[in-house]
């Protein structure tokens, strides 16, 4: 099942930690992904809201959310 309840939250640098921090909401469940700069993490996070702004949908599942949104790309 996929779902179009989709937010993507601000990069955060993670606690104690030299790594940056995307986290996003799909459908109420919580996903993160980390990154060891801040360019990759954006560049990450972009990908996410292009995603969102597009209207593919998400999938909630667990082993989706730590690879963020399920679409396809036609190379």
């Amino acid at each position: 099942m996929s779902s179009f309840d989709v937010g993507v939250f601000a990069i955060r640098r993670r606690p104690g930690r030299e790594t940056f921090e995307v986290r996003w909401r799909v459908a109420g469940r919580d996903g993160s992904r980390s990154f060891v700069s801040r360019a990759l993490a954006d560049g990450y996070r972009a990908e996410l809201v292009c995603v969102a702004r597009t209207g593919l949908a998400f999938a909630p599942g667990p082993g989706s959310l730590s690879r963020g949104p399920r679409r396809s790309r036609s190379r």
